[in-house]
């Protein structure tokens, strides 16, 4: 079976070939799907779109971490990321001893446990904080719990995430952020969204007093056309 997604601002297929459907399920959220594939082993698709695998895909995990530099026994919150690969790399690399994770559909947990073993199989109470929550919401409720490191691993701008792309909801990252603490925000394709989401996102961050914003390309070759990004900036 052929495994489609469609990318109306491309006007372009990005297309897998698989063997089996692993799991579909519509959560609260989100329609949750699960494809194994040769090449990427399992393959996590939310609302049609492709998010994670397993395998052949590393590039968006490891340059977050290159982002993050090298700073080690630091205080992290990841909000999205419910596949836990950002988490899986932090651990492994020894950056933090301890993470919390706000994740807004518990089902993608769920999924995560039993479908890619591979990031969640290090995964304990002990160093992952596991808190099924709207970020932002949260977010707001915690001013005061100062981090090293907020990490936003969420879907581009849709009705759920929106809010996490808001100069509002930055205002709220940067109460948490210890001085000096690193901000990263995925911010979508440099290629499609260059005018309509990575600039309208340097100048609210810019708004909110950040400094040392740049954009940081990388190759993601289940994303539309095969290249991402993320945002880094830091509170001064």
């Amino acid at each position: 079976m052929i495994i489609k997604e469609f990318n109306k601002e491309s006007q372009t297929y990005f297309s897998v070939k698989c063997d089996k459907k692993i799991y579909s399920h519509k959560s609260k959220y989100q329609k949750i799907e699960v494809y194994h594939s040769v090449f990427f082993g399992n393959i996590l698709l939310l609302d049609g779109c492709f998010m994670a695998c397993e395998k052949n895909s590393e590039g968006y995990h490891l340059k977050c971490l290159e982002i993050i530099g090298s700073r080690k026994k630091i205080d992290v919150c990841v909000i999205g990321g419910g596949d836990f690969g950002i988490v899986h790399h932090i651990l492994k690399n020894k950056v933090s001893n301890k993470i919390d994770l706000i994740e807004i559909d518990e089902r993608v947990v769920w999924v995560a446990q039993r479908y890619f073993t591979n990031y969640f199989k290090n995964i304990t109470k002990k160093n992952v904080n596991i808190i099924i929550e709207d970020g932002a919401e949260w977010m707001k409720k915690r001013i005061g719990n100062k981090y090293d490191v907020i990490i936003i691993d969420s879907t581009d701008p849709n009705d759920m995430s929106q809010k996490l792309f808001s100069r509002y909801f930055f205002r709220y990252v940067h109460k948490n952020l210890k001085a000096g603490g690193i901000f990263i925000q995925q911010s979508g394709s440099p290629i499609l969204h260059g005018k309509s989401l990575i600039k309208p996102i340097m100048k609210k961050l810019q708004q909110t007093e950040f400094k040392k914003i740049r954009c940081h390309k990388l190759s993601m070759p289940i994303y539309p056309l095969g290249e991402w990004s993320f945002i880094k900036c830091m509170k001064a």
